[in-house]
């Protein structure tokens, strides 16, 4: 009996010490992981949070770049790592809206991930080839119609939402432009200035110093209203597309199993980050919106509704993922 009491109380002291270190957030060094490349819009967002998390947390935040893979390599990588929320994945909405609609994944993102903090959010634009007549959004849609066949537009990657905002234009406006993919926002951006595509959708970061520069012609932009660094263009709403009011935005990842007191520190830290003036100032001046306060379970329940939404777009066009 007295064997059984000292095993009972063993037990709930080892379950209680467990448990009290789980809630202590952070105890080492925090890898911040972010599917995309060195340079990118992911990236540039991960290292200003990392820099301003850092004097927060009492702790170095590390970034470490997993790009391609359709976002395997990121994703294997926080998940191999012990669930103690020290590994945190920033990515794209995409990562549940569009990556499962387009390739064939060794992961499930509905499962496997949890969205706790909205970091980033950033507008698509329409950009065209600079020798295009039109300077317009409705001369550009008036020349498309009278030229059947002869308009494509260019996407960072097939089923993300460069992609599926030109379905979507396609049908709102009775147009027959041919998508053509691109392995990333600089492929479709040189293929543009080229003349290869005479459109394509892409975020405003990756297409302001060649607009700002006149190498491109920028004809309307997808957010709720204009951007500061280009304010004289319309946004879709303003043109009469109010269905083309859709953002990119960067969720900050965690595995499910984090202890959820811990998903809370983490969440709390990224919201102070944020909250800074200097902080939002610079995220605007490269073309980037501040995220929301949205709950974990709001930013949830935008992922299934924009997943569903893009699902039906695909499907309706026999898309396949790859």
């Amino acid at each position: 009996m007295t064997r059984l009491f000292f095993t009972v109380v063993t037990a709930a002291l080892v379950l209680a010490t467990s448990a009290a270190q789980a809630q202590e957030w952070p105890t080492k060094t925090v890898h911040l992981i972010v599917f995309g490349p060195p340079g990118a819009s992911a990236d540039n967002v991960s290292r200003l949070l990392a820099s301003e998390l850092e004097p927060l947390i009492g702790q170095t935040v590390v970034v470490e770049n997993k790009p391609g893979g359709a976002a395997a390599p990121a994703v294997n990588a926080m998940r191999a790592l012990p669930h103690d929320g020290h590994t945190i994945m920033l990515a794209l909405n995409g990562l549940v809206t569009e990556l499962p609609h387009a390739f064939k994944l060794n992961y499930n993102p509905a499962t496997d991930l949890k969205p706790i903090v909205e970091v980033a959010q950033l507008d698509l634009i329409l950009v065209g080839n600079i020798k295009l007549p039109p300077k317009t959004l409705p001369e550009l849609i008036a020349l498309i119609k009278a030229s059947p066949n002869k308009f494509n537009y260019g996407s960072y990657s097939p089923g993300t939402l460069s992609h599926v905002m030109g379905l979507q234009m396609n049908q709102l406006a009775g147009l027959d432009m041919t998508h053509v993919p691109f392995k990333g926002g600089t492929f479709s951006m040189t293929a543009l200035m080229a003349g290869d595509v005479q459109l394509s959708f892409d975020v405003i970061a990756n297409a302001l110093q060649f607009s700002l520069a006149g190498k491109i012609y920028p004809y309307a932009v997808s957010g709720s209203k204009r951007s500061p660094l280009l304010p004289n263009v319309p946004t879709f709403k303003e043109l009469g597309y109010p269905q083309l009011e859709e953002s990119i935005w960067f969720p900050l990842w965690v595995p499910p199993e984090v202890p959820a007191p811990v998903q809370a520190k983490i969440r709390a830290a990224v919201l102070k980050a944020l909250d800074k003036q200097s902080v939002r100032d610079r995220l605007v001046a490269m073309g980037i919106q501040p995220g929301s306060n949205a709950t974990p379970e709001e930013l949830s329940a935008r992922l299934r509704q924009e997943s569903e939404s893009i699902g039906k777009m695909l499907r309706e066009i026999g898309f396949k993922p790859e």
